[in-house]
């Protein structure tokens, strides 16, 4: 009870600095924001950009496939912006000039005739020179489009043939025309991706990223800022233990992340998201596993301090480390994603255990029964035995620092 008052003072001291401190409250209160409202809209965008496509029809007669049929189905999937030229060199000058359509389609006289009697049908692309990979990506979606457009020329060649050809033969016909009879089939799963699923993904997900920043930073640089502030020597003249002192900046960190968690929260619902899980027995549990993020992080924090000199080395080692394991640690991207190695390391990797946990109840609904079940008993040793070898340094640290005052 008697180090009640100093651990109080460190939190409530921590909040004044934070109101002080600009660059701190960008990063808690206002990053976590930004991140969550830029990759809303452009991850959890329902209405993905239309693929400009230049179209020149050379030729304008009619059948039973046409350029115009096919030029018509394009605008009907949504997918392509079509822009229709008089003349061919029109077309390619608007290309050349600056990519704007990056592809074009040219429809040849006879494509008509030949489409709809069996004869070969010329289509030809033309896209811009250049290799963004946004290019590419269009270049893919259009021919994707032609190839199911080669599905019905093979149709329409197949009327046209089959009364001419010996009953033996009507099978190998159909077969040649669709050799692959594919079917596609939907199956409901709680685990749907929508606009409201990915902003509240994302949401959540920056949660625990604001987790790893400021427990990383909070744990290398406290001791060093004290230090240079001239407050360390005030702590260790007083009669508070080093355990009230780690305990107080503990809590600090607590609490500013829990100011950071609100802060994306709030972002995620600015975008559309859906939070399924907030019943009392879920907030319990995201809450522990958010404590469980922060010591997790703070720990890993007090155990790069010794490798700092000052608290601004201390920060810019802690950011070093927090930025890259916010990418490659599956938190920020899924760990499907990633490379094999670091599918691996994400799997082992207990932030990234939490992040899933925390949005399997919050995003998707499910039970605290089911988040446990991401969390063994092993995960939560791990984290206790890093928090409690960073204290470890902590206290060897003040040590030294007690003898050299």
């Amino acid at each position: 009870m008697a180090a009640k008052g100093p651990i109080t003072a460190i939190v409530l001291g921590g909040l004044k600095e934070l109101v002080r401190d600009k660059t701190s409250l960008f990063w808690i209160l206002v990053f976590p924001v930004i991140m969550v409202l830029i990759s809303g809209g452009l991850w959890a965008n329902p209405n993905p950009r239309p693929t400009p496509v230049g179209v020149y029809v050379d030729d304008t007669s009619s059948g039973p496939f046409n350029a115009t049929l096919v030029t018509m189905a394009m605008e009907e999937t949504g997918m392509f912006e079509i822009k229709h030229y008089d003349s061919l060199q029109s077309m390619l000058d608007d290309i050349a000039e600056d990519g704007s359509p990056p592809l074009g389609l040219y429809f040849p006289q006879g494509f008509a005739a030949n489409a709809s009697s069996g004869m070969p049908a010329s289509i030809v692309v033309y896209r811009v020179n250049v290799s963004e990979l946004w290019v590419e990506v269009d270049q893919s979606k259009l021919l994707g489009f032609l190839s199911g457009m080669e599905d019905r020329v093979r149709l329409t060649i197949l009327n046209y043939a089959l009364p001419h050809a010996p009953p033996g033969y009507r099978g190998y016909l159909e077969a040649l025309a669709d050799p692959l009879k594919t079917r596609v089939e939907e199956v409901n799963t709680a685990r749907e991706v929508s606009q409201a699923v990915i902003a509240g993904y994302m949401a959540i997900s920056m949660v625990v990223v604001e987790a790893l920043f400021i427990g990383l930073n909070v744990g290398a640089s406290m001791i060093h800022e004290e230090r240079e502030s001239g407050g360390l020597r005030a702590l260790l003249s007083s009669p508070v233990p080093s355990w009230a002192i780690l305990a107080g900046y503990t809590l600090t960190t607590m609490v500013y992340i829990a100011l950071a968690g609100l802060a994306s929260v709030a972002a995620g619902f600015l975008i559309g998201a859906e939070y399924r899980g907030l019943t009392p027995g879920i907030l319990a549990a995201s809450a522990v596993m958010v404590v469980l993020a922060g010591l997790f992080t703070m720990g890993l924090g007090l155990l790069l301090a010794p490798l700092a000199r000052s608290a601004k080395g201390a920060n810019g080692l802690a950011t070093a480390i927090a930025f890259p394991l916010m990418f490659l640690g599956g938190i920020w991207i899924p760990a499907w994603m990633l490379p094999e190695p670091f599918r691996t390391f994400a799997h082992y990797f207990p932030l990234s255990r939490l992040s899933d946990a925390l949005k399997l109840m919050i995003v998707y609904g499910g039970t605290p029964l089911e988040a446990l079940s991401m969390t063994p008993p092993v995960l939560v040793v791990a984290i206790i035995a890093v928090y409690a070898v960073g204290t470890i340094t902590y206290r060897r640290m003040l040590s030294m620092m007690v003898e050299k005052a």
